[in-house]
């Protein structure tokens, strides 16, 4: 502790007129150790002549009083050595924070928090904490931060909020699927029934670079039946169970029959039972292949009188059908006989 003595320089006499110099070892109103201390003052006179004067200063130290230890206030209000290291009392001391990036495509998020406050439990006023070294609504790196406040009361208690902001990336994107195949239109073949078709198969990219197929509907090669369409599917998922799917269709075209020459219906008269003829229709498909039919009745075939009857041709071709009907009916035939009479 230091304390500054202010006293005025002696005063030298000298039978004529002189002016002295003088040097001092300390000057008036500097501070003074505790303790004695010994100023001394040399003076000399233009002749060369020297003379000298001293004197002491002591510094006691103040007893040792109940708020010595302890800052004052505006000089008059302190804190009783019985409060001497009371902490702070603090409330709103956060827990720790879980946050949530997206994977690979942030590095850090701002993150927020209420503060912690802290009150002298002497004063019952809110106490400053030290700075923290991160503030809310700073961003955060992934991983851990130690987030840490630190009170001090008037009378030097230390209390502390100590808190960790965990920031965890989370893959919460699908995988992105490139080169879906477009869907597939393709036309019979001749004589076939089915159809194998190929095709380059979808690839899937995720930010973790780990992607499963979890199903598949067809691969390629496989074979479909003339006249169909098939929903082909892709399902894939990255390790966070992100799902994401391709879907295409496949559509093999039908065969086409053309009948050229179905019969009308046949009407005929007749006495009895009568053999009816007719022209067979003929069918081709697309390819310009004759198709041979199966039918009911065939040219020839005899009919009674009174009968209406349905005749049917059926041109097969895979699973393709096509049809031609006509009726076949025979009248009664009635011989009028004129008499004259």
């Amino acid at each position: 502790m230091n304390n500054s003595a202010d006293m005025e320089a002696p005063v030298v006499s000298c039978g004529d007129d002189i002016t002295p110099r003088r040097l001092e070892s300390h000057q008036s109103g500097q501070l003074f150790q505790f303790g004695t201390t010994t100023v001394t003052f040399l003076f000399s006179d233009p002749s060369g002549l020297v003379g000298q004067g001293s004197f002491n200063i002591t510094v006691n130290e103040a007893p040792v009083g109940p708020c010595d230890a302890s800052p004052c206030i505006n000089g008059g209000i302190c804190v009783p050595d019985t409060n001497t290291g009371i902490p702070p009392i603090i409330t709103g001391c956060p827990t720790d924070l879980n946050v949530t990036v997206e994977l690979g495509i942030q590095d850090g998020t701002a993150v927020t928090w209420i503060e912690p406050v802290g009150t002298d439990p002497f004063f019952g006023t809110e106490v400053t904490p030290f700075p923290p070294p991160f503030v809310p609504g700073q961003i955060l790196p992934l991983g851990s931060s130690e987030i840490l406040y630190i009170f001090q009361s008037a009378a030097g208690g230390i209390a502390t909020c100590q808190f960790v902001v965990e920031v965890i990336p989370v893959d919460t994107t699908p995988p992105f699927i490139i080169g879906c195949p477009a869907n597939i239109t393709q036309a019979p073949s001749p004589g076939i029934n089915s159809v194998p078709i190929t095709w380059i198969e979808p690839i899937p990219i995720d930010i973790s670079q780990m992607v499963s197929l979890l199903f598949r509907s067809e691969a390629p090669g496989a074979t479909f039946d003339i006249g169909t369409t098939t929903l082909v599917t892709y399902q894939f998922a990255d390790e966070a169970g992100n799902a994401a799917s391709c879907e295409f269709f496949v559509t093999i075209e039908p065969i086409v029959i053309e009948i050229l020459n179905c019969p009308e219906d046949i009407e005929i008269l007749g006495t009895a039972s009568t053999a009816v003829l007719w022209t067979p229709p003929t069918a081709i498909d697309q390819f310009g292949t004759t198709i041979m039919p199966s039918s009911s009745h065939n040219p020839g075939d005899v009919f009674d009188v009174g009968e209406v009857v349905s005749v049917t041709y059926l041109f097969f071709s895979g699973s393709v059908t096509a049809e031609c009907v006509f009726t076949v009916s025979v009248g009664k035939y009635f011989k009028f006989v004129y008499d004259s009479k």
